[in-house]
């Protein structure tokens, strides 16, 4: 964890016209490498037409 008064130039860096609230601190992670997943084993993707007809049952239940 990084104390921003110790890394001025670190604040500005950053986008924070809407933050609401006073930074303190940043975490910065070093990537020293990275894997991506294969495809073969990842489900597909569901629309969102095909998600709202899942979720309708469990929509209903909340409503009642």
């Amino acid at each position: 964890m990084i104390e921003l008064e110790s890394v001025p130039n670190l604040f500005q860096l950053l986008d924070l016209e809407n933050y609401k609230f006073l930074l303190e601190r940043i975490i910065v992670f070093e990537i020293v490498a990275f894997d991506w997943n294969c495809h073969q084993y990842i489900t597909s993707s569901y629309t969102l037409p095909e998600m709202e007809e899942f979720l309708t049952s469990q929509k209903v239940y909340i409503a009642k």
